[in-house]
């Protein structure tokens, strides 16, 4: 059984996550109604089901679909994406589990570490989560309908006359050492200075500075949609390592800009996942992000879980000009 369900633009452009009917974050196993005899116990040959009732013992152990037709946020309604959800089988899902944990890491859940209970809720599209079936050698239904998306393409986000500021690498190697201790979330003053007297340039500094953390935000958003940063989205680029530790890298000294996108895209994701940034518009945010930006927050979240940085040597002239502070 198939149905479609479709979401127009005037509504919610993200989905409803699987934890509002499961607290426990996991996926469901459903508990079918069988029918063993027919007629089923306390009815006659000549009595009629109701819908519910048919549902529950002509369907029962049978897969029900539902499709989702999904507009994609900021464009015309030639982007799409298409998804299909199971039920009625055991686990909620057609798609096999990983049978070593090593494997889940081809997939990134959005909004938490834990393996993602739909198929709208990774990273990559279409989903590793949901992509191969029960049987060897077979995919899920979803994963077959994901591939007839049509996504996002670039969005040109407008410029609100936000720059960065030109930053030395000693000085974003410092900010990165100082990120893996903490977030200065509980002080605006000193979270503003952080970003703006360093990394940024804030226009409107005079008559109204961006102390709010959602202006910081929208700030970095726009920033790191810009054309000079590695974009991370490209398949060609998702290992990381060569752009900090390979030799043509370093000769040409671009592991630079790969470090100051790391900062930035880290100062990004502390922000979108501060305690101050309640769920529901976090999610609203994470569902519209353009590619590019979210694959940046996917490159944060692994460097952190990671990747820490140790210093081997420090200069008593850097340690007297640091321009980061953890208190005012």
């Amino acid at each position: 059984m198939i149905t479609e369900q479709r979401l127009e633009d005037n509504k919610q452009p993200f989905l409803p996550s699987a934890t509002d009917n499961d607290p426990e974050n996991q996926r469901i196993y459903p508990i079918s109604l069988e029918a063993t005899e027919w007629p089923p116990r306390g009815f006659t040959s000549d009595d009629e089901l109701s819908e519910q009732q048919a549902k529950a013992y002509i369907t029962a152990g049978v897969p029900i679909y539902s499709g989702f037709r999904v507009s994609i946020p900021h464009a015309s309604q030639d982007y799409f994406a298409l998804y299909a959800t199971c039920e009625g089988v055991p686990g909620g899902t057609d798609s096999a589990k990983f049978y070593k944990p090593a494997l889940s890491a081809m997939t990134l859940q959005i909004c938490g570490p834990e393996i993602a209970n739909r198929p709208w809720e990774t990273l990559e599209q279409p989903s590793f989560a949901f992509c191969y079936g029960e049987i060897p050698g077979t995919i899920t239904l979803n994963h077959w309908i994901s591939m007839s998306s049509r996504l996002k393409p670039t969005v040109a986000l407008r410029d609100p006359g936000v720059k960065p500021r030109e930053v030395d690498l000693a000085t974003i190697i410092d900010r990165l050492i100082c990120l893996e201790t903490g977030f200065e979330e509980d002080d605006e003053d000193l979270m503003y200075k952080n970003l703006y007297k360093v990394l940024l340039k804030d226009p409107d500094r005079f008559l109204g500075p961006h102390k709010a953390m959602e202006k910081q935000i929208a700030d970095l958003i726009i920033i790191l949609s810009g054309p000079q940063w590695i974009d991370f989205s490209d398949p060609r680029n998702h290992v990381v390592a060569k752009f900090f530790s390979g030799a043509s890298y370093a000769e040409e000294a671009r592991y630079k800009k790969f470090f100051h996108q790391l900062l930035l895209s880290i100062e990004l994701d502390v922000r979108i996942n501060s305690k101050y940034h309640a769920e529901m518009p976090k999610q609203k945010l994470l569902s519209q992000l353009p590619p590019c930006i979210a694959w940046d927050l996917a490159l944060s979240r692994k460097w952190r879980e990671c990747i820490s940085i140790k210093r081997s040597r420090v200069h008593r002239d850097l340690e007297q000009s640091k321009p980061f502070r953890g208190d005012k």
